[in-house]
Formats: C-alpha cells, structure tokens, sequence
C-alpha cells in the first residue's frame, strides 16, 4: 500500500509540474510566434512598397498636351510602354488646376492604350469638373493603384 501511496505521489508531482512547464513554454511559443509574424508582416511590407515603387517609377506618366471642348477638356498622356498585366493594376488621376485654385480630378485606366516602341499613349476626355473647364491652365497627372 505504501508503494501505491508513493506512486501518486510521484505521479501528482510530475503532474505538477508538467502543466506549469506546458504553460510557460505555450507562453513563451506564442510570444515568440507573435514577434516573428510582426518581422515577417513587416518585411512583406517593405518589399511590397518598393515593388510599388518601382512600378511607378517605372510607368512615369506625363501630360503631351490638353484642348478644351465644349462638354469639357481632352487630355493626351503617355506612359512608358506596359504590359497588360501591370497596366491594369494602375490607373492615371489628372488634376485640374486653374490660376492655382483646383477645379477636378478625371481618371484614366492604363489597360486600354495606343503604343508604339517605347511608348502608351492614352487620351482622356474629362467632364463634369468642379469650375469651369474653360479656365483650365495646367493639369498635373500621378500614377494611383486602382
């Protein structure tokens, strides 16, 4: 009986000292997991941005010229030459600036293009403006993700 007895005993203490060990090593798993997930979201982050980047440095849109018409203004841009795959990622956003005050924005998708060699063209007709589109000067364009 006394065999019996220590058995428990020794079967309790090993218990005992199981699920403290169990705890504290759960614990510290998941604190660890949770900074390695932060490093790894953090990482995935940055390299994201840059590729980003770089696409738009790579598509570097640029006002050729605008008209004024009587339902509002066309705009022809260029682009460097694009895949269709990149192209329909980004879309073009022109800025309507008159003497400096802002008079709208009008969009223009990248996947539908003219192009030669080197080069997307795209013309873009933008009404509805926020002022009157006669007054238009200058139109500043950025590349935006859709």
């Amino acid at each position: 009986m006394k065999n019996l007895d220590e058995i428990w005993k020794g079967l309790f203490w090993g218990i005992g000292f199981a699920i403290p060990a169990i705890l504290v090593y759960t614990g510290y798993g998941n604190y660890a997991q949770a900074g390695l997930e932060l490093t790894y979201q953090k990482n995935m982050r940055m390299l994201y941005e840059e590729q980003i980047m770089e696409e738009y440095d790579f598509l570097q849109a640029e006002v050729i010229g605008f008209r004024k018409i009587d339902s509002g203004i066309v705009v022809a841009s260029k682009t460097n030459k694009l895949s269709g795959i990149i192209g329909s990622r980004y879309k073009m956003k022109f800025s309507m600036m008159s003497s400096d005050e802002f008079s709208g924005n009008c969009y223009q998708d990248l996947d539908i293009e003219i192009t030669d060699k080197d080069f997307s063209f795209y013309q873009t007709t933008c009404d509805g403006l926020y002022s009157d589109s006669n007054n238009i000067t200058d139109i500043a364009v950025s590349v935006i993700r859709k």
